[in-house]
Order: structure tokens, then sequence, then C-alpha cells
């Protein structure tokens, strides 16, 4: 039933998309800008896919001590394809009337949308003008599938678990239905941004680690709530968990979790009005003192690990 539900909802999405009303014609100043940012993440993805051919090259130190490389240095990688994946997804939207077609990725995720750009053509220039485009995005796949590869050969070579290292790899914090968007950097009241992204989930949603790590902090904080700082093993990120209802048991300074482990439930203690997960991100801090000066923006990481918002 939940299949056929869901075959229902994309064909009525594709007939919303053909019968909607002619969006105005793609400006040729447009469709440059949209070549110029997929040009620029070919040479992005494709520099990125020969550094990590070099290191894994040389990267033939045996046991923990290039587990702990690999998967330090994939941990990296990973952040950056998310962004450029993102990048790729905004740059078609950005397009006037642009479309993505529904059900019919090559493969699945958030930031692989097969474009639909056909759907905007008013007539047959259009549609040649729109060709380079669409020549440029399969570059882009080519070349972002090319990377995924080397990233995946490598994961494959370096088993974490075979040598009693922690578990690499990142997963989804929220652990149940949950829905988000883009909103760091949004204003606030009394002259605040906004310096994270909220995951609205059901009250008692768990919460769990989305790196391996250890806690750096645990408790209460006036804005925030109960909130958990966790530290990355792999990467020295630092994952900020606000609003929570409470802690999980053992969470607590200098506690070390695993990914996936449960360290607290979704609630809206401190300046909350409903319940959510406000997840900040301080991308590797590189020293002893955490600065709350380096949040950025976390969307590329949920929407990479969390499906679509």
């Amino acid at each position: 039933m939940r299949g056929r539900i869901g075959i229902i909802a994309a064909g009525a999405a594709l007939l919303a998309a053909v019968w909607a009303p002619p969006a105005r014609a793609t400006s040729t100043e447009d469709l440059r800008r949209v070549e110029a940012r997929l040009e620029r993440l070919v040479v992005a993805l494709e520099r990125e896919r020969a550094a990590l051919e070099r290191f894994a090259a040389g990267a033939r130190v045996g046991g923990n001590d290039r587990a702990v490389l690999v998967q330090a240095r994939l941990t990296v990688v990973e952040e950056r394809v998310w962004r450029w994946r993102a990048g790729a997804a905004a740059a078609l939207g950005d397009m006037p009337g642009a479309v993505s077609a529904v059900g019919a990725q090559a493969s699945p995720g958030p930031f692989d949308p097969v474009p639909a750009l056909g759907l905007m053509a008013e007539d047959g220039a259009d549609v040649s003008r729109l060709r380079p485009v669409l020549a440029d995005w399969a570059a882009y796949r080519r070349a972002l599938h090319r990377l995924l590869g080397v990233m995946e050969a490598l994961r494959a070579s370096a088993d974490t678990g075979a040598v009693g290292l922690l578990p690499g790899g990142r997963v989804c914090p929220v652990d149940g239905p949950h829905h988000f968007e883009p909103t760091f950097g949004v204003g606030r009241p009394w002259g605040r941004d906004h310096k994270g992204e909220d995951v609205h989930a059901a009250w008692g949603t768990p919460l769990v680690a989305l790196e391996s790590g250890a806690i750096l902090q645990a408790g209460w904080h006036g804005e925030g709530g109960f909130g958990v700082y966790l530290e990355g093993y792999y990467s020295g990120d630092v994952y900020y968990y606000a609003h929570m209802v409470w802690s999980a048991p053992g969470i607590r300074p200098g506690a070390v979790v695993a990914v996936g482990d449960l360290v607290g439930w979704v609630g809206s203690s401190g300046n909350a009005t409903s319940p959510h997960l406000h997840l900040g991100w301080i991308p590797d801090h590189g020293g002893p003192w955490l600065s709350l000066e380096g949040l950025a923006d976390p969307y590329p990481l949920l929407a990479g690990l969390c499906g679509p918002g």
C-alpha cells in the first residue's frame, strides 16, 4: 500500500509539473551562470578525486594508523562532496521555472535531481539553448560518481572494526520522522542570527551520535536548554545538540560514544516553542579551546545524512 501511495504521489507531482503554466524563458545570462557553476564543480570534483587517489597510494601503513588516516580523510572529503552536491542542486534551482523530475533519479539522494529542463522550453530555440546545461550536468554527474567510487574503494580498504577502532562514518542525528529546511543565518528576535539548523520531530524522538567521538559538554543553557557538545573522533568537528528533553544515561563530559549511539531525546527545553533539534556545527576547530565564532551551516550535512528536509 505504501509503495502504491508513493507511485501515485510521484505521478501527481509529474503531472503538476507538466500542466504548470509556462515559466518565463531562461535568459542567456542565466544559462551561462549555471554552466559556469557546474563547470567549476566538475573541476573541484576531479581535483579531489586525483588527490584522494594519490592519498590512497601513499597511505600504506597498516593496522590502526592506516584505518585512522583513511577514516579521517574520508570524513573531510564527505563534507566537501555534500557541499558540492548542494551547490549543484542550487545552481539548477536558481534557473527561472526550473523543474526536477520526480522518481527518475539515477541514484537516490537529495542532491541528485535529474533536471527536467525540457519542461521549461517554450520553443525549439529554447531547447537548443538548454543543451549545454544538460551536457554540463552530465559531466558533473560523471565526475561525482568517479569520486564516490574512489571513496567507496578506500572505505572498504580500511576496516576499523577489524582493528578495534571506533566505527567511522556519520548518520542522521534524528532517529525518527523529521523535517527541516535551510534557516542558517536567518534573523531572530533581538538582533540575533540563527547559528544552526532546526530539525523538527516529535517530542521524545531519539537523538543519536552523528559521528563517533567524545562528549565535551553536557548540561543546561538558558537559550539552548538541555544540550550536548560532541567532538568527532575522525573529523575533529564539534556538533551541538540543543533543546533536548534530557541527555541519555552515561552522556557526560569525557564519555566516548560510537556513531549511532543514543545521546538524548528531542524536546523543547530552553528558548524553544516546539519540539526540535537545533544542530550547531563547528568544523575542525584545531585547538584546545572551542570558539562559537567557528559555527558553520550544517544544512549540507543534514541533507546528505538525513535526506531531503
